[in-house]
């Protein structure tokens, strides 16, 4: 799987265009590039360029520009 949706975004940096990202879905996982869509009502669409293990909803996402995190919310 390579797509998801992540509601509740607490955003660190405001975001209002779609941006490349790392981004983090397990306490284990490195983080892989993905472009992540900011969407209304504290939501965001994330598309992975190469699919992922275990997307698993109610886990975290977590979107880092370099080694500062973005935002991030909980996978749908």
């Amino acid at each position: 799987r390579s797509d998801f949706f992540v509601n509740k975004v607490n955003w660190y940096l405001p975001r209002q265009e779609v941006f490349e990202a790392q981004v983090q879905i397990r306490y284990l996982h490195n983080g892989s590039a993905a472009k992540v869509k900011p969407l209304r009502g504290e939501r965001a669409y994330v598309e992975f360029f190469e699919p992922q293990l275990s997307i698993t909803p109610g886990q975290s996402a977590v979107f880092y520009l370099d080694d500062c995190i973005v935002g991030g919310g909980w996978i749908e």
